[in-house]
C-alpha cells in the first residue's frame, strides 16, 4: 500500500532553511549525507514528495551486469534510472499534476520554493536553518 502524507522535516530527516539575501524566494531543503530519503521537485509548483530510496521499486532494482561501473555508459543508465524514477511517483499532492522533474539528495539540491535556482556561490554562512519540527513536507510511504 502506497500513501503519501505530512509530516515535520525532522521526522523526514531534511532540513529547511533560508538563503540569506535570497529570503524573498523561500525556503529550500537541505538532505546531508547521513539521510535516509530522496526528493523529487514538481516542475509545476516546486513542492518536493520525499521517499525512502530503499524502498522505491526503480532506485532499488540492481544495476544490470551489461552496463559498466562507470564512464558515458554507466552515467547513461544513471540518468535513465532517475528519469524513470520521477516518471514514477504519483502526482503531485500539492497540485496534483504529474511533472516531478527534480531529483533531490545530498548532491543535488533542490529549488527555492518560488522555483529559483540556489546560486552556485552558497556558503554556509549564508544558510539560515529553520524549525524542523514545525515545518510539514511530504513524504511518499511505499
Amino acid at each position: 500500500m502506497t500513501r503519501i502524507i505530512q509530516i515535520s522535516a525532522r521526522d523526514a530527516g531534511v532540513e529547511p532553511a533560508l538563503v540569506r539575501d535570497r529570503e524573498v524566494h523561500g525556503l529550500v531543503f537541505f538532505t546531508w549525507a547521513q539521510a535516509a530519503v530522496i526528493g523529487a521537485q514538481c516542475g509545476h509548483c516546486h513542492t518536493i514528495l520525499w521517499t525512502d530510496p530503499r524502498a522505491d521499486r526503480v532506485l532499488g532494482e540492481p544495476k544490470p551486469d551489461k552496463v559498466p561501473d562507470h564512464g558515458a555508459g554507466y552515467r547513461s543508465y544513471y540518468e535513465d534510472n532517475l528519469r524513470r524514477f520521477l516518471g514514477s511517483l504519483p502526482p503531485c499532492p500539492s497540485c496534483g499534476k504529474q511533472g516531478f522533474n527534480r531529483f533531490v539528495n545530498n548532491v543535488q539540491w533542490c529549488r527555492f520554493s518560488d522555483g529559483t535556482e540556489i546560486p552556485a556561490d552558497i556558503t554556509p554562512e549564508r544558510i539560515i536553518p529553520q524549525q524542523t519540527d514545525s515545518c510539514l513536507v511530504w513524504m511518499y510511504r511505499q
